[in-house]
């Protein structure tokens, strides 16, 4: 009876969490509202609140559903790098392989990136989300990139933090706005957004490795 209950309670929470997900890609977070999510849903607006205590929570649950995700490969990729170079290397690698591998994964990076971004100066703002399986929080990725920095792989005159953090967001940047521009690469210039990323991707760890 138990396991029928949880597989229940699961099979509903993922139910409104994609729902809402499709809403909000159909109609934008502002447009929507508890009651069109339990629409969506098929359920009253009651059930939705028996699961979520509000429509940000849930914003929350699905950002930590994807976030958990990405956080999960990068750091398995990262951890199997013997050098700082290779764990930089690792990372960029793995950005890539996201937009290339979810289609919804850019989709929620728009959407959702800008709430992370203005929760990441907040201190405790919802890292503690039961969702938040990983327990990320912000600057973890940066901390882990920039462990033992200076292993003789990267150029000695490097600050790890500044380049660290300079190297996440130029990643993230330059993959985002490629992706986007993946149609006009192919129209104008016969490639791919894939090709052309790596391309820039090689430059800037061209810049980091210790020659």
């Amino acid at each position: 009876m138990g396991n029928k209950y949880q597989n229940h309670y699961q099979i509903q929470i993922n139910n409104i969490l994609d729902q809402t997900q499709n809403l909000c890609i159909e109609k934008g977070i502002d447009n929507v509202s508890i009651v069109d999510i339990a629409r969506s849903c098929h359920i009253t607006r009651t059930t939705v609140y028996n699961y979520f205590d509000s429509k940000e929570d849930i914003l929350w649950a699905i950002f930590y559903r994807h976030q958990s995700s990405m956080y999960e490969k990068c750091v398995t990729a990262i951890k199997q790098a013997s050098t700082t170079y290779e764990k930089f290397q690792a990372y960029a690698y793995t950005t890539l392989s996201l937009y290339k591998e979810n289609i919804y994964y850019p989709i929620f990076m728009d959407i959702f990136g800008s709430i992370y971004m203005s929760a990441s100066a907040k201190k405790d703002y919802q890292w503690d989300n039961p969702y938040n399986e990983y327990q990320v929080k912000p600057g973890d990725m940066v901390a882990l990139l920039s462990k033992n920095f200076h292993d003789g792989s990267v150029k000695s005159t490097l600050d790890p933090k500044l380049s660290t953090v300079s190297f996440v967001y130029a990643i993230s940047s330059l993959i985002d706005f490629l992706y986007k521009s993946n149609e006009a690469i192919q129209t104008k210039y016969q490639l791919d957004f894939e090709s052309v990323a790596f391309t820039q991707i090689q430059w800037l760890l061209n810049e980091l490795k210790n020659k």
